[in-house]
């Protein structure tokens, strides 16, 4: 028999009372979306209510739906940088991948 596991729950050390230990309920995480990219999730990033995510070499567009769309290609293998300014009306986005800025 192994270590007791707390599944979507959190222990909290109390100090005091018969117990020395409180456990609390999380409500855990869901899929929101599943790119049918397999692969590496290089970078997640988000521009007003619109998330963007760069998945191997593909650049997804994620609806409030969960609907991911391809929308352009990030050459390159590693983990993506983002900026992104608060110009207003049309927000301006970088993005860094392999010494190369898109």
């Amino acid at each position: 028999m192994g270590e007791p596991v707390q599944i979507n729950a959190f222990a909290e050390q109390t100090g005091q009372g018969k117990a020395p230990y409180a456990l609390y309920t999380d409500p855990g995480l869901e899929n929101y979306v599943t790119i049918s990219a397999s692969g590496t999730t290089r970078g997640l990033f988000q521009v007003g209510t619109q998330l963007y995510a760069v998945v191997n070499e593909g650049l997804y567009s994620v609806s409030l739906a969960g609907v991911a769309t391809l929308i352009g290609t990030v050459l390159g293998n590693n983990p993506v940088i983002t900026a992104v300014n608060k110009k207003a009306g049309t927000p301006q986005t970088a993005i860094v991948a392999d010494s190369t800025v898109y």
